[in-house]
This record gives structure tokens, C-alpha cells and sequence, in this order.
């Protein structure tokens, strides 16, 4: 399983160019911060389980499914995770 390292600094706050990288490298089984839009309700570490576009077709709006380890699965958007 890989994982991405949310610590090196491609993560949401990035630069452009670290970004586009970041979302196009992304695969289910990476480890992802999720920034939950409802005033951090549910903030914290998720891992993937579906990108629903092709790597070259990612944006900041593509869907994505995470899971936490408690079991809570979401449905959300690409620049909602670093």
C-alpha cells in the first residue's frame, strides 16, 4: 500500500505546479488529510478508496471516496485534501 506524505509540503496550501502534481499522483490507498468543509467537523486522516477521474483528468472538483478507520466514508472534492 502507498502512501503520500502529507508532510512535504504538496499538500493543499501549496504552490500550482505542487498541487497539480499532488492531485495527479494521487491513488486509492494514499493516506489523505481531509479539511471537512463543515467547520472541521470531521477533519482528519482518511485513506482512498476511489478517484473517480483518470490521473490526466484531475482537478480541484473531481469526487473522491475517503475512509477513516473508524469506518465513516466520504464523498469529496479533490481540494478538500492535502
Amino acid at each position: 500500500m502507498r502512501r503520500t506524505n502529507i508532510t512535504a509540503g504538496i499538500g493543499r496550501r501549496s504552490g500550482v505546479s505542487d498541487r497539480k502534481t499532488f492531485i495527479q499522483n494521487l491513488r486509492e490507498g494514499d493516506d489523505v488529510y481531509w479539511y471537512d468543509p463543515d467547520d472541521d467537523t470531521c477533519s482528519g486522516m482518511y485513506t482512498v478508496d476511489k478517484i473517480y477521474d483518470k490521473p490526466e483528468d484531475r482537478c480541484e472538483e473531481t469526487i473522491l471516496v475517503i475512509r477513516n478507520t473508524a469506518g465513516s466514508e466520504v464523498e469529496a472534492y479533490m481540494d478538500e485534501i492535502a
